[in-house]
């Protein structure tokens, strides 16, 4: 409830008269300023998006604060989101071969299989 009363007497009226200055209750839960910061990144890096963190401090959203900063995660998302790509690519390539086609397991040339097909009918 004092966070609450700070900050709304900082922002309307602390702010007003100079905004350098900032009124602070001090040495009521026993943690410092460093130790509620690294609380706060523990909670961006686990379950807590940056817009959510930001919206705490009064702050605007940033584009793409919509997740985690979890290297974990972001690393997934990242590979999802290049998969993805790669077959929207091949979905509309028209030179994109088929396994079905040929594969280079099977060690014959494509372009004798394809002779040697023609010959036969």
């Amino acid at each position: 409830m004092l966070k609450f009363i700070q900050r709304n007497i900082n922002k309307f009226i602390v702010s007003q008269i100079d905004p350098d200055y900032e009124m602070l209750f001090v040495g009521l839960n026993g943690m410092t300023i460093q130790e509620e910061l690294d609380i706060e990144i523990k909670k961006l890096t686990n379950f807590q998006t940056v817009n959510e963190t930001r919206m705490k401090y009064d702050m605007d959203d940033v584009e793409g604060g919509d997740m985690i900063l979890n290297p974990t995660f972001t690393q997934a998302k990242a590979m999802a989101n290049q998969q993805a790509q790669m077959q929207q690519q091949n979905e509309f390539n028209p030179f994109a071969s088929d396994e079905e086609d040929y594969s280079e397991d099977d060690g014959e040339n494509p372009f004798l299989k394809a002779f040697k097909n023609n010959i036969e009918k």
